[in-house]
Formats: structure tokens, C-alpha cells, sequence
């Protein structure tokens, strides 16, 4: 799920659908991008530019989702299968994914393109080539074992989350680490959200943490109703977003930042 800063919802779903809300209110649309495949992720870098992973195609827009144009040529010899992409600037992305089938097909690739993915270069994941990509029902999109979330910002650094473990990331994702994080919560967690370029929020089953972006220190934020497996959240200011389920929950969260206290309980805020 993404909900930009001119509050436009966007949630992934099967089958080629994108839903779609503009505002607060009123229903979600449907939105068909005339495809079999399934969607898994929804990002956008603006109100006008975004894109959508599918199973194996990527989906661009430049006008805020009123037309998207498919892209499914990545300059490999073999099929390939997509789990998700980076927008870093206006121009840059990355995108991960995997063989199709083969001996390597549990291995993970970046490609990388500088022009909104006219052309791709290729880099070798190597720091976590091993991570299992399919678990139960073969949902890896969904399964706590694969990747749920990748993010690199303009310097080269960023996070991930891959078998539910927070990864920091530095130097163009050649370098990881598992970030140590001090809490007695499961690390099951399921997104990242950054916020003002200095707080971090990680979802989980139990409630959202929060750090500055050293990541030393971690404060948990528990919402009443935070149930029904939440896999997503997006915030489209800094005290306001949504939190999608399994199985469609959708919680609207309102960060108060003076009430949870975090200058006093995370330094640097």
C-alpha cells in the first residue's frame, strides 16, 4: 500500500488489480492494468511518478496513476521473477529479483537503471544470495522468509527487511547488516517507513518501533486493533497513515509525536 502527500490510495491486489482511492473518504476502484499477474508492490516517488511490481513485469506513471506503461524487457536471456523496486530520484531505480527456474533461482540480483528503466545494469546481491524465496503457500510476496521491503536513498544507503530481520544497508546495497535492535518483541517485521529523513518506523504484529535513523535506540508505538496479520503501512505526513492486513484490514494511524514522548525516549528526535 502507498498513500502519497495528496492523499491517493493505492493497494496491490491479484490478477492485474490495482485499488484506488482519492481522499478520505468514499470507496476504493478498481484498476486494471491488464495483466494476469499478481501485484505485489505499489510505490511512488511523487503524486505523478510511481511504479508497480508484478510477478514478473514492472509498471510505470507519470501522471499519478492515470496511465501506466509496462515494462518487461530488463536485457536478460531468461525469465525472470520480480519482488520489488527502489525508486531513488526522479530518474534512478532498483529492482530485485530472481531467476525463474534454474540451479540459481533461490539466488537474488539487483538491476539498476538510470532513466526510469529504459536501461538496466546488472549487480550480483551477493550478501544474501541465500535468503529461501518460497515458503508456505509459495506466497513470497507475503512470507515472513523472503523480502517484504527494500529502500536505498540518494547516498547509497538503506534498509530491508528479509525473513522478518531489519537490514541496514550501505555502500549501493553492496554492503548488509542485520541492525541489532533492543526490544522483547518478536523481529517479525513486515515494512519500513521513513519520515522526514530521520525517523525510521518498522511494522510488525505487535505495533509499529520507531528510531532515529542511527538506529541505536528504539521506542514501541501499540495501537489498539492492530490485528489481522498488518503485512503494510504508509504515511503520507508525518503524523498520519494507514495499515493494511492479510486479509484487507485497513487502520488509519495518527502519530501523536508529543504524546508518545520521543525526544525524551530516543535521542536525536
Amino acid at each position: 500500500m502507498i498513500c502519497t502527500k495528496d492523499k491517493n490510495y493505492w493497494i496491490a491486489g491479484d490478477n492485474g488489480t490495482l485499488f484506488f482511492r482519492e481522499g478520505n473518504e468514499g470507496e476504493f476502484k478498481k484498476v486494471d492494468l491488464k495483466t494476469k499477474e499478481n501485484i505485489l508492490k505499489v510505490k511512488f516517488l511523487n503524486e505523478d511518478l510511481g511504479y508497480v511490481v508484478a510477478d514478473s513485469s514492472l509498471f510505470k506513471t507519470l501522471n499519478g496513476g492515470k496511465d501506466w506503461v509496462k515494462i518487461n524487457s530488463f536485457g536478460l536471456n531468461y525469465s525472470i521473477m520480480l519482488k520489488d523496486v527502489c525508486i531513488i530520484d526522479e530518474n534512478r531505480i532498483s529492482i530485485l529479483w530472481h531467476p525463474k527456474e534454474g540451479r540459481f533461482s533461490d539466488c537474488l540480483y539487483l538491476l539498476n537503471s538510470s532513466d526510469q528503466g529504459l536501461t538496466w545494469q546488472t549487480a550480483w546481491f551477493d550478501k544474501l544470495v541465500f535468503v529461501p524465496l518460497h515458503g508456505a503457500n509459495d506466497l513470497p510476496s507475503l512470507n515472513p522468509h523472503g523480502f517484504t521491503d527494500f529502500r536505498i536513498n540518494k547516498s547509497g544507503f538503506g534498509y530491508a527487511i528479509a525473513g522478518g530481520i531489519f537490514y541496514q544497508i550501505s555502500n549501493n546495497a553492496r554492503n548488509w547488516k542485520e541492525a541489532q535492535i533492543q526490544t522483547r518483541e518478536g523481529k517479525e517485521f513486515s515494512d519500513i517507513v521513513t519520515i522526514s529523513g530521520y525517523k525510521v518506523l518498522l511494522l510488525s504484529v505487535n505495533g509499529i518501533l520507531c528510531a532515529s535513523n542511527d538506529l541505536i535506540h528504539w521506542a514501541k508505538i501499540k495501537f489498539p486493533g492492530l490485528y489481522n496479520l498488518p503485512v503494510a503501512m504508509s504515511f503520507y505526513n508525518e503524523n498520519e497513515g494507514w495499515i493494511v492486513g492479510r486479509h484487507g484490514l485497513i487502520s488509519k494511524v495518527k502519530l501523536d509525536w508529543d504524546e508518545i514522548n520521543i525526544a525524551k525516549r530516543i535521542p536525536g528526535f
